[in-house]
């Protein structure tokens, strides 16, 4: 399930049941299409119901290559909210293999809600500074 924050402007992306890496390339394709979707918007991927199956290291490979490709239209940050060391750990590998594939930042958590006040704690670091009183 996907739904669009339009006053924070960031996608949280629901998953539930029995996933697998490729399974989330369609997810992702379909956030793309979303309506109110726009290029860069940053993301909050739900995973607490999700059972994360099947993942091997060339899956794991193969998507890093997919969201190199479309870079510019997905999230420069990415919260992951987890319910379990094992969610944790499989996010941890994808980390491994997607090193250097983006420049997207993301980070792991337990609710979404840390994940949107860390998304919007990011953008108000990069936003720049003026001089006014």
């Amino acid at each position: 399930m996907i739904e669009i924050d339009h006053a924070h402007d960031i996608a949280l992306i629901r998953v539930s049941g029995p996933v697998e890496i490729k399974d989330l390339r369609a997810l992702t394709e379909l956030l793309l299409e979303h309506p109110d979707h726009t290029p860069g918007m940053d993301e909050i991927w739900d995973i607490r119901d999700a059972e994360l199956v099947g993942d091997t290291p060339s899956l794991f490979l193969s998507q890093a290559k997919y969201v190199a490709s479309k870079q510019r239209q997905l999230a420069k940050y990415l919260g992951f909210v987890v319910a379990n060391q094992l969610q944790y750990g499989i996010l941890r590998m994808w980390e491994s293999y997607s090193a250097g594939t983006t420049d997207q930042e993301y980070e792991i958590f337990e609710n979404a809600r840390s994940a949107r006040v860390w998304i919007l704690e990011k953008r108000a670091q990069e936003a720049p500074e003026t001089d006014e009183p």
